[in-house]
């Protein structure tokens, strides 16, 4: 019996403190996933009452799971703790609510259409333009407190927006590498959109993302996987005496956080990505490398690879 069911069968609908954890997921978008709650109706973020034995982080992962279905969550930052002196639900049951809210990143797509008893519907919204019920008139506070938040903020295409500034100039950019093993040794390789020729999975940093979310959505975007375990990290590579040059002129020193993964899914090397990043992927033996490569640094990382 879960502890909200096991405390309600012993005081009845009177007051008591309940403790919960709650998420506000944001997309690439600047928006945050919001659920229409099955008990009244109305709109809350992800998230319920902690168990007798969790911790807040456990809590929070289990009910956006049970809530959303979510299964890959980065917990970003801890925006804060708040006290809704009392609250009266639809069935009558009254709290004092502690509420810790946390502001997560996803690492794989949402199912919006996902409904169970607790959840009606599902919807990104942008909370600076909201549009929605809220079931807790508090929310008012934390959604002011996350809109002022000055923590990372998430910016799509930071590459798009500095060439815009300084054109081809060279310039230093963060990116992620992921070394894709399968069981047979291999190494996914891809063939690459701007260039045709081949290397390993990998992107820049977007504004506001770790390494590990970059790195997740480098590959979702490059090759349709989304479940990937990482293994470990094989090093940080500053290329600052080999610097890339792109064929459309742009010039980049790269500094590459390279890991090792591995897929937890069958992967689907017909995948093409709509914006054309991938001409083909393929298993390689890279012991026995053949294929040429777009960017020579590669060569190092490779060698670091092979001597694991």
């Amino acid at each position: 019996m879960d502890y909200i069911s096991w405390i309600r069968s012993k005081v009845g609908h009177d007051k008591v403190f309940m403790n919960f954890a709650v998420a506000m997921i944001r997309n690439g978008k600047g928006e945050v996933l919001m659920q229409q709650r099955g008990d009244s109706g109305l709109w809350g973020f992800p998230g319920g009452c902690i168990e007798l034995g969790e911790t807040f982080e456990e809590a929070l992962r289990r009910e956006v799971y049970e809530e959303t279905r979510i299964r890959e969550l980065e917990i970003i930052h801890q925006l804060g703790s708040y006290n809704r002196p009392e609250f009266v639900y639809p069935n009558g049951d009254v709290a004092q609510c502690i509420d810790v809210v946390y502001i997560c990143d996803l690492h794989e797509t949402v199912d919006l259409s996902y409904r169970d008893s607790e959840t009606m519907d599902l919807r990104w919204v942008d909370l600076s333009h909201l549009d929605v019920a809220l079931f807790n008139p508090d929310f008012d506070r934390t959604i002011k407190d996350y809109l002022d938040w000055t923590g990372p903020k998430s910016q799509e295409d930071y590459i798009g927006w500095i060439r815009s500034k300084v054109g081809h100039d060279k310039i230093m950019l963060p990116s992620v590498v992921a070394l894709i093993r399968n069981d047979k040794g291999e190494v996914l390789m891809q063939k690459r959109g701007d260039s045709g020729l081949w290397g390993l999975i990998s992107g820049c940093m977007e504004m506001g993302e770790s390494f590990e979310t970059a790195l997740r959505r480098e590959i979702f975007e490059e090759t349709g996987a989304q479940n990937v375990r990482i293994v470990q990290q094989l090093g940080i590579y500053n290329w600052y005496d080999s610097p890339q040059h792109f064929p459309n002129g742009d010039v980049a020193q790269f500094i590459d956080t390279c890991y090792v993964c591995e897929l937890t899914e069958a992967i689907d090397l017909s995948y093409r990505d709509e914006a054309g990043e991938t001409l083909e992927l393929r298993w390689v033996g890279l012991s026995t490398l053949e294929l040429p490569l777009f960017n020579k640094n590669l060569t190092k990382v490779i060698e670091d690879y092979l001597e694991l």
